[in-house]
């Protein structure tokens, strides 16, 4: 009986509800009941027809219905002319809308209200407003004007007029707008929502940061929303800023959809998205620096940052097709369909804003950010359900593998462990490795770290067992193990973003080889973590032998490859300093074929060096100058010796001959493949830096910098060298020579330091006698 009672009751609360439903239907959307205040009774009368508009031009127009569209200039003033109904009685209210423009309302020839941007800044467009002004019994019949002067350049919208009792003149405006408010409204507290989650669990469930960037674009689009309401004039007290946040709220949004996509990518396209947002933000800077300096205003501006708005929508969808050709897109499959509704939501809601700026704005945008969400949430509930049965099947597999673990710890055969089986396999390995080494384990899961190092602890492997990047990249400030074990998925800062952060901190010789631990069977992942440099992956759950082998072979194959580029590095510095006395020999051999002048290419060599020092060159670059400088007259080999030691002045035939030795040096020096830039000194240290040099006739920087260098030297070595035809010349002459030639024959920079260098030369011991 009871149980016959409870089900009688219980479809009678189902009846009731679906009747209550189709009750709250009937009033919502039902015809209006006779004799109730019905919505019409908070209505206000029409005041739009009969009207006389004169423009700016003094053409007249009568009859005129509103709303109307007139062609207008900035600055030009529409009259309209009507005569109030006869029914007007004091507590009467009459409004219209200026969009974009000031408007004065004047009744029987008295000011009633008026709406102007000299209420706010003098340059700036008029915010659209309702302009209310109050009636009494005394206008009506009463003639009425409304002046309206554009507020930009183009077409202006003349809105329509009407008037009820007291406030109820508002009543049709707010019916209106409240479904876009109340969209608004919960947008704002869906992003507020998503940008708490993100602060409250990011560092307890590794919560991602596309969740922040999407709680900041909900919250702006529901702030824009309301910014841009035709009633904004009631939820704000001054509505001219309620304009100025929602210009930088549109202004702003596509750059954080730009950061939340990147958080989606993997910032696969980082660099690219980082100067796009880049230029948007100096964008948004200098809009709001003119506006806010009073010279244009944001409504002029707003196109430009419209224009990378939407080249950033633009790249999103290059890069969502990139990921389908490359088969990422499965990635975030869902979020990519979301986001294509957005950014056509979004395109839609610009195109109308420059269609209809009057237009209610954010009902486009905001629906297409719902399908955003929507989808990131859908999303974000599939990618849980197949982390959770992952997890699930790895915690099966892990307990599965303690238990085998436990039943074999002592062998009934032999009563060997199962450490002990696996040092058996690996025992040639173990002879070879007779030194501790050492292995440090990252991973978030204690139980992950515990078998690890169950499974390497006793093979004369020292472990150490951290749980997060930050842990990890704080160890290795003081400590160099021998390799990392790194788990991919862990909170805050996960695998790939923890190597990135190693490699900055390390340097090339001391570089820890890297092993990614995942439970994942993805492709991309190890494709991505090679290309970060790590050296291989192992599959959890872990497989004793397969962890401990795969360890050793690392460790070895590290050591060995330390132990080979040292001996490179040994060979190459031999051949370096082999080289370099191959290249001396062949510059004193040079300089033997003149008397004048030995010693004069090392000399050079030094001097070049020594500018390329105080100009900044590195250690390297410095001495493959020198080389160069070694080698700057080698193509003397083919002057005939009695040319180069001919006392008398040299015929123009001979001194064509002379000149010849820049062209036969760089022929001789460009066959040394392993040296390319060996023979730049050599082919232009005789050009000069206004373009009068030779072989080619250079100028300026078309001349190597380094050819440049060699000049300065060779000309200041010249000079203070011994000549058949003089003696040396004095240090306070050659100073002179060089300051006289200076922006002509050399490169003023270098001109400038080999003077400095002369300076410093105190005791001329340089190279005067």
């Amino acid at each position: 009986m009871t149980r016959y009672i409870y089900n009688t009751a219980k479809l009678i609360m189902i009846a009731l509800l679906v009747w209550a439903i189709a009750v709250f239907a009937r009033a919502l959307f039902g015809e209006p009941t006779a004799g109730e205040a019905y919505t019409g009774s908070f209505g206000s009368v029409d005041f739009s027809a009969g009207w006389t508009m004169t423009d700016a031009a003094g053409n007249v127009t009568e009859n005129v219905v509103l709303p109307v569209e007139v062609r207008a200039s900035r600055g030009d003033t529409i009259r309209l002319v009507n005569r109030l109904p006869h029914e007007i009685k004091k507590g009467m209210r009459l409004s219209t809308r200026a969009s974009i423009a000031d408007v004065k309302i004047i009744i029987n020839d008295k000011r009633r209200a008026e709406y102007s941007k000299r209420n706010f800044w003098n340059k700036r467009v008029p915010v659209s407003s309702f302009v209310l002004a109050n009636l009494g019994d005394e206008d009506a019949d009463g003639e009425i004007q409304i002046l309206i002067t554009s507020g930009r350049d183009g077409m202006i919208n003349i809105n329509t007029v009407s008037y009820a009792y007291g406030n109820n003149v508002w009543f049709p405006y707010i019916e209106e707008c409240l479904p876009v408010i109340f969209m608004a409204l919960v947008q704002i507290l869906a992003g507020l929502l998503a940008i708490i989650l993100y602060i409250v669990f990011r560092n307890k469930v590794g919560v991602n940061k596309s969740l922040f960037y999407l709680g900041i674009m909900t919250a702006e689009i529901g702030m824009w929303m309301i910014g841009e309401n035709h009633i904004r004039q009631l939820i704000f007290s001054s509505h001219s800023y309620a304009g100025i946040f929602s210009y930088l709220f549109i202004e702003t949004v596509s750059g954080f959809g730009a950061m939340f996509f990147d958080e989606i990518q993997s910032h696969r396209y980082r660099k690219q998205y980082a100067v796009l947002v880049a230029v948007l933000a100096v964008q948004v800077i200098i809009n709001s620096a003119l506006n806010f300096l009073n010279i244009v205003d944001y409504l002029y501006t707003l196109k430009y940052a419209h224009i990378w708005s939407g080249l950033i929508i633009i790249w999103i969808i290059i890069t969502i097709i990139r990921d389908c050709l490359h088969r990422k897109i499965k990635e975030y499959s869902l979020i990519a369909f979301g986001m294509l509704g957005f950014l056509i939501a979004g395109v839609a809601e610009m195109i109308n804003f420059y269609i209809d700026p009057s237009a209610r704005l954010g009902v486009r945008l905001g629906i297409g950010l719902l399908f955003l969400m929507g989808a990131t949430i859908v999303q974000a509930v599939r990618d849980m359900l197949s982390a959770s049965e992952e997890k699930r099947m790895y915690s099966e597999k892990m307990n599965e593998m303690i238990f085998q673990t436990i039943a074999r710890t002592i062998d009934p055969r032999d009563g060997q462990t199962s450490v002990g089986r696996i040092s058996e396999n690996i025992r040639d390995l173990s002879r070879q490795q007779s030194d501790t080494q050492h292995v440090v384990i990252v991973d978030d899961d204690e139980l992950n770290l515990l078998m690890a190092e169950d499974i390497l602890s006793g093979q004369n492997i020292e472990v150490t067992c951290l749980s997060s990047g930050n842990e990890l990249l704080e160890y290795v400030g003081s400590n160099t193990p021998d390799l990392i074990l790194l788990d991919i998925c862990m909170p805050v800062m996960d695998g790939f973003e923890t190597l990135k952060e190693l490699k900055k901190i390390m340097a090339d010789s001391e570089e820890i080889p890297v092993i990614f631990l995942s439970a994942a069977e993805e492709d991309e992942s190890e494709t991505r973590g090679l290309r970060l440099g790590a050296v291989d992956f192992i599959k959890k759950p872990f497989e004793p032998d397969v962890l401990l082998l795969r360890v050793r072979r690392t460790i070895e194959l590290a050591r060995l490859q330390k132990d080979l580029a040292s001996e490179i590095d040994r060979k190459s510095r031999e051949n370096e300093a082999l080289s370099l006395h191959v290249v001396q020999t062949l510059a004193e051999a040079i300089d033997a074929k003149d008397t004048y002048t030995n010693g004069h290419s090392t000399r050079v060599a030094q001097y070049s060096r020594e500018i390329a020092r105080r100009y900044g060159y590195s250690k390297k670059a410095q001495e493959d100058i020198y080389m160069m400088g070694l080698l700057h007259d080698v193509g003397k080999i083919g002057v005939p010796d009695e040319i180069i030691n001919k006392p008398a002045r040299l015929t123009d035939e001979e001194f064509e001959l002379i000149k010849a030795h820049p062209v036969i040096g760089c022929n001789i020096l460009q066959k040394i493949e392993e040296m390319p830039k060996l023979q730049t000194g050599a082919h232009w240290h005789h050009e000069r830096y206004d373009g009068k040099g030779y072989p080619d006739g250079l100028a300026g920087e078309d001349i190597p910098e380094e050819a440049r260098i060699i000049a300065v030297a060779d000309a200041y070595d010249a000079m203070t060298s011994r000549r058949s035809y003089r003696d040396i010349l004095p240090q306070e002459v050659v100073k002179g020579e060089i300051e006289k030639g200076r922006g002509l024959q050399f490169d003023p920079t270098f001109a400038d330091i080999m003077l400095e260098i002369i300076a410093d030369d105190i005791t001329y011991g340089l190279k005067e006698s």
